[in-house]
């Protein structure tokens, strides 16, 4: 009977051991056909007849990672390396540091670049593992560190795109140095060579930016203008043209780039924006409203578009509207100095001094100017003294209100979109170590005593420090779609006595205690509460 049993176990392994080689050999062909879907499907079929075939291990984790799924890829890649006889997978350390990069747990990414160099001492002069610390240093804001990783890319014979891609990231680590005339040059020396109007774009909006910060705008245009040729279906460069023009004062020209992005991308909110700013800036009020309202309906999260919304309301003198409107961007960002600073004129305005000094001294702790600031809270506190203020600055009339900011609408002018957290401290650039042969930033060797030097173990719980990467998940509020918003009113009655704003904390479910409701807006003055 044992004998029986022992038999059919034998066939059973057989059998699975078939089953394996045959799904490993569909994957196969599926990757020579391109096919990524079946591919990925048939090695983990593979897998499923056995947990330990590293070669689909592997292949998995590199179809997650080509998916751009790096949690997914990393977990692959940390599984592979915890089998002892993988431990000094170079290939496989390699793409685990790039997958944490990219996940932005810098202090993981150092490590497992660490063991990638030092398990395999021919990988010092792999490019493509210099190409991924390059980047890491570059994110971890270690410029020198990273300018030397990617001179060692363009040393050890990179492939070609490799190596145009390197060339642009020096020309953008010389402008964050602030090399501009290096940064134009090592720029420049890409154009003939890019095979992609991607990469040409990206070239050039590069190029575009560092003759921004030379102040030369008309050469910044012109290479926008390029940028806007290669990608005429793309929203971004001519929004980019048009926030140019309108920091510039060129409110026409700003005004017709604008028009143009958001007919290219109705719904980017913002282009509408913008285009409410430049309309603003000319005062053709309806026009600006209705940009406003665009950018409201695609973007109601944004406090700017809100804050913005109440200089509207404020100039047409419809004062609760713009209450209200200062409220909401209040609700999303509490801490925009502008925002408050408007309040403060609002309240001013219509003879609210106490509420008006409660703003006036928040836009202060927020970093408003705040010399004009005490000014006139000191011409506020002698009117409500009854004191004289003749002579005391700003004792005709009320401050008008501020506009927040503009910033660039390009989603980044760094190699990364995001900014990532900083590496461990043994891989801050004030710790870096000792520099090697080749003037390149070697990585540091993996400390056997360090915890987070140690290779994942997946039965050992998580600790500080430790290997196993953070959550990356984290919800992000935002404000729920609006329908639609209140059309502007002819009315122009004037505010009545209402309290400030309480802390957001207060806020959460029944909105601004002393704010009139919305829809309830054109109702009578009512008494401060």
């Amino acid at each position: 009977m044992t004998s029986v049993k022992m038999e059919e176990s034998s066939v059973s392994r057989q059998l699975s051991q078939c089953n394996e080689d045959a799904w490993m050999t569909l994957a196969r062909i599926a990757e020579m056909m391109g096919d990524d879907d079946n591919m990925l499907v048939s090695y983990e079929k593979a897998l499923s007849h056995n947990r330990l075939n590293t070669g689909a291990l592997y292949s998995i984790g590199c179809c997650y990672e080509k998916a751009e799924n790096f949690s997914k890829a990393a977990d692959c890649f940390r599984s592979l390396v915890t089998l002892s006889e993988h431990a000094n997978n170079t290939d496989a350390w390699g793409h685990l540091g790039y997958c944490y990069m990219m996940l932005n747990d810098l202090a993981n990414a150092h490590t497992a670049y660490q063991y990638a160099m030092y398990n395999n001492p021919a990988s010092q002069r792999d490019p493509t593992l210099w190409f991924g610390i390059g980047q890491l240093y570059e994110r971890s804001g270690a410029l020198d560190h990273a300018e030397e990783s990617f001179d060692a890319v363009l040393r050890f014979e990179p492939p070609f795109n490799m190596a145009l891609e390197a060339r642009i990231r020096l020309g953008i680590i010389a402008k964050q140095r602030g090399d501009l005339d290096v940064a134009v040059e090592r720029l420049k020396s890409v154009l003939s060579l890019a095979q992609s109007n991607d990469m040409l774009s990206d070239v050039w909006t590069q190029i575009g930016h560092v003759y921004e910060m030379k102040s030369e705008i008309q050469l910044a245009q012109s290479s926008y203008l390029k940028v806007v040729d290669l990608n005429p279906n793309n929203a971004k460069p001519l929004q980019q043209l048009g926030w140019l023009c309108l920091k510039h004062n060129q409110h026409v020209e700003a005004i017709k780039y604008l028009k143009k992005a958001v007919a290219v991308d109705p719904q980017d909110g913002k282009g509408w924006y913008l285009l409410g700013r430049c309309y603003m800036a000319v005062r053709e009020y309806e026009e600006a409203y209705d940009a406003y309202k665009h950018a409201v309906n695609s973007d109601p999260s944004n406090p700017n578009v809100w804050c913005s919304l109440g200089v509207l309301f404020y100039q047409l003198n419809q004062h609760l509207d713009a209450l209200d409107a200062y409220s909401r961007a209040i609700n999303i960002n509490p801490n925009i100095c502008e925002v408050w600073y408007n309040v403060g004129t609002l309240y001013d305005a219509c003879n609210q001094t106490t509420d008006a000094q409660d703003a006036y001294q928040k836009a202060a702790e927020l970093g408003a100017d705040a010399q004009f600031i005490r000014e006139r809270l000191d011409l506020l506190r002698a009117r409500e003294a009854g004191q004289p203020t003749t002579g005391m600055p700003g004792a005709n009339s009320a401050p008008g209100p501020s506009e927040p900011p503009t910033t660039s609408p390009m989603p980044s002018f760094t190699s990364k979109n995001t900014p990532a957290p900083a590496p461990a401290a043994n891989s801050a650039p004030g710790n870096a170590p000792p520099q090697q042969q080749g003037g390149q930033p070697p990585m540091q060797h993996p400390s056997q005593g360090n915890a987070m030097n140690a290779p994942y173990n997946p039965q050992q719980p998580p600790s500080n420090g430790g290997p196993m990467m953070a959550p990356m998940n984290g919800g992000a509020g935002g404000q729920p779609q609006m329908s639609m918003m209140r059309p502007m009113s002819s009315s122009r009655q004037p505010m009545g006595g209402m309290g400030m704003p309480p802390p957001p904390q207060q806020q959460q479910q029944q909105g601004p205690p002393g704010m009139l409701p919305r829809g309830v807006m054109d109702g009578p003055p009512q008494g401060r509460r």
